[in-house]
């Protein structure tokens, strides 16, 4: 198990499931690396079980009690002042992470910065008691635990909160003080933004063999097979790839995979992107995808939010009437969200080429961005007050 030097004031530790859209886990390594911030990864397992047999039943709930001692051995051994947790998802081993940090009496400090409602929890002083394992599991309700690990593939639960947590915006905010947070523990930061692009859209549209003038869509997955099955991420590939090809010809589809998509369902992918006009992106940050594409399609995913941020259109997919996930408000949802697969051809070739309905697009996203822009108390600077405690 490593342990980390004792001058070592920060270091960053990878959780399975955890990586974000923006880069992948080989990028963010070398990065860290490069700011001298050791980067951790523990020999932990992505914890899910979609499959009937036993064997894989048994094998995930091993996994999850194996990975429940590797990070109680990990913590105990390096002693952290501090853990600040990054999550868009919140999963098991996030959950595991949370609770033995309070357990041992950590300081804890979550940067929640995605729309995704958890519950809250109040975290009563001697609840939790030293070198107890039994008692994280116990906190997530252990009989509807190992009911949804073992025969719906699913872990629910919810974050173990009672110390400081900041979020992306004002809804959120409102969202998680409704679960019972209180609010004095919540501030609004803003969406943190990752590494911004410093290359000229032409010399971007030149790496990637796209002729300037030419217009572009990017379409970001996010790993929606864990949301709404693998039938539904199929059933979405037919739609795009038929709605696709009734674009013009010269319009370029640019994708881009989440870094913890299912392979299965990126070879499925592969296999449909076949025509000339598409861009499978692999050694481009968000930010660079953005700025090349006229317009971005996706589900819910911050990605969205991050557009905005940077002024730039996109349409959300919202097939099924999703409200609880999504970010965008009601009045907002005939502009820029795709409510029905009817809708997503219409709604391209007016973004692309509309000039009244690019300016009610633009009004939207000005709007969310407005939403999602802070003045707020920074990360570091609760940090610090944190650390000064």
């Amino acid at each position: 198990m490593e342990r980390l030097d004792p001058d070592v004031s920060f270091a960053l530790l990878q959780l399975p499931g955890n990586m974000d859209h923006g880069e992948d886990e080989s990028e963010f390594a070398e990065c860290m690396r490069d700011w001298k911030i050791p980067f951790i990864t523990l020999p932990l397992v992505r914890v899910s079980n979609h499959k009937k047999n036993v064997l894989s039943k048994a094998s995930a709930l091993y996994g999850a009690i194996r990975n429940l001692f590797i990070l109680n051995h990990f913590i105990r051994r390096n002693n952290p002042k501090v853990i600040v947790v990054i999550s868009d998802v919140g999963n098991l081993n996030t959950r595991l992470l949370l609770g033995l940090s309070l357990g041992y009496g950590k300081k804890v400090l979550i940067l929640y910065n995605t729309d995704v409602n958890v519950t809250g929890e109040k975290v009563l002083q001697n609840y939790w008691r030293r070198n107890t394992l039994i008692r994280v599991f116990s906190r997530f309700k252990i009989a509807v635990f190992l009911r949804a690990l073992l025969f719906r593939g699913e872990v629910p639960g919810t974050f173990v909160l009672g110390e400081p947590i900041c979020v992306i915006s004002e809804e959120v905010k409102t969202k998680l003080v409704q679960t019972g947070i209180p609010p004095e523990l919540i501030q609004v930061m803003g969406l943190p933004q990752s590494v911004r692009t410093e290359r000229r859209i032409t010399d971007l549209k030149r790496d990637l063999g796209i002729a300037a003038g030419t217009k572009t869509v990017a379409f970001f997955t996010e790993c929606i097979d864990y949301i709404y099955g693998r039938e539904y991420s199929r059933e979405l590939l037919k739609i795009l790839v038929q709605t696709f090809s009734t674009l013009p010809p010269d319009v370029v589809i640019m994708i881009k995979f989440h870094p913890r998509e299912d392979i299965d369902f990126i070879e499925e992918a592969k296999a449909l992107f076949q025509e000339s006009r598409y861009r499978i992106i692999d050694s481009f940050n968000v930010e660079e995808v953005l700025a090349v594409a006229d317009l971005s399609l996706a589900h819910f995913s911050r990605v969205l939010i991050t557009a905005a941020l940077g002024g730039r259109r996109f349409l959300s997919i919202n097939w099924l009437g999703e409200r609880q996930r999504t970010f965008v408000l009601p009045h907002e949802s005939s502009i820029i969200e795709v409510t029905q697969p009817a809708e997503l051809h219409g709604k391209l070739c007016l973004a692309l080429t509309n000039g009244q309905y690019q300016a009610s697009l633009d009004r939207v996203v000005k709007g969310i961005a407005q939403r999602y822009s802070t003045t707020g108390e920074s990360p570091q600077a609760i940090l610090a007050r944190l650390l000064n405690k």
